[in-house]
């Protein structure tokens, strides 16, 4: 299944994706001439600066709910302002996770790689708006214009997995951020982000119908027994070890079977009319589905009989990824449509009776 597309392609998604673009390519353009006009000939002045960024941060506020079909809620409960400035660090799925994380406050400078300083279309909203370029590292001149940034009352976004996870999974923590947040003596504000990777994955061009939840997390401070004594590589061990949990915890909450049911319906949608009538139809049984998935375990080993062409097992097994779930039926023309579902995870089986 390598090489089949995660989603197919449909006229509405499509449609989508253009218009979500024109609007993103519209906004750029008014974002490169206010910058222009505020930085270039009004001069760079802090006050200028931070209109510049006002206007960045509210233009990815307007984006987030002008893009149809995608949902954004933000949890807040540590009621963090970002008036203390800090080090910002969010784990990385998608291209979009920029305007998911600037658009929280316009105080925020994020830590891009040279690619992105470079890029024609939107490399002058990436100078305007003070991002730095680290492709060779954290070295001295840059940790002290970050201090400069941060003497301002600016945070420093930075991903520290370095690139975009494809499954979401959380990866590799680099320890460029826990090293700049000890050499600035500021606290790490942790973002976690889900459901990005789900409404425009790492290889896919077309925008998906979802949900995006931000969720800002507590203060890690020097204090904490994350930093405190520990050098950058531990304390990003350690704060890895934590965003894994607390992902973990969020998808639980979020990844029921209503998050997956338009994702399941698109696996059936170019299989013939018949077959795609039949999973609308099955779909609309998502009531019932819910309550039998959480009547199963979490984990262990689960058989669902007269499954046929799949649909409900294939969402019980996307929301119960530790339980291995076993779907039979003595069909066999039902079954091949139900294995031949490119979103069918591992732990589930199909077999015929």
């Amino acid at each position: 299944k390598s090489g089949y597309r995660l989603m197919p392609i449909t006229l509405k998604n499509l449609l989508i994706t253009i218009f979500s673009f024109l609007v993103f390519i519209v906004g750029s353009i008014i974002l490169t001439t206010v910058g222009f006009v505020l930085l270039i000939v009004g001069g760079k002045s802090e006050e200028n600066r931070l209109k510049f960024h006002v206007y960045l941060c509210n233009t990815f506020r307007v984006l987030v709910k002008v893009i149809p079909q995608i949902d954004c809620f933000v949890s807040n409960t540590a009621n963090e302002d970002f008036s203390k400035p800090g080090i910002i660090i969010s784990n990385h799925q998608s291209h979009l996770d920029l305007m998911y994380t600037l658009m929280l406050n316009p105080k925020i400078i994020c830590l891009t790689n040279k690619w992105v300083w470079n890029c024609p279309f939107y490399g002058n909203i990436i100078r305007f708006a003070e991002f730095y370029p680290v492709s060779e590292g954290l070295d001295e001149k840059c940790v002290k214009l970050l201090k400069g940034a941060v003497d301002r009352g600016y945070s420093i976004l930075i991903f520290p997995e370095g690139t975009r996870s494809e499954d979401c999974s959380i990866l590799h923590f680099y320890q460029g951020a826990f090293h700049l947040a000890n050499e600035l003596n500021v606290d790490i504000i942790p973002l976690m982000l889900h459901g990005v990777g789900h409404v425009f994955p790492k290889k896919e061009f077309l925008l998906r119908k979802g949900r995006v939840d931000v969720k800002i997390l507590p203060r890690i401070t020097s204090e904490s027994p994350m930093r405190k004594g520990l050098g950058a590589r531990n304390s990003a061990q350690q704060v890895r070890k934590y965003y894994q949990a607390e992902y973990e915890n969020m998808s639980k909450e979020i990844e029921n079977i209503y998050y997956y049911k338009d994702l399941v319906y698109h696996n059936y949608i170019y299989k013939g009319l018949e077959i795609e009538r039949e999973a609308r139809t099955n779909l609309k049984k998502i009531d019932e589905y819910a309550h039998l998935v959480a009547q199963m375990p979490d984990e262990g080993e689960y058989t669902i009989r007269n499954c046929g062409q799949g649909e409900q097992a294939l969402l019980a097994a996307l929301v119960k990824k530790n339980l291995k779930i076993i779907a039979t039926d003595p069909d066999s023309d039902k079954i091949s449509i139900a294995r031949n579902c490119i979103s069918v995870p591992k732990n589930l089986v199909y077999e015929v009776e």
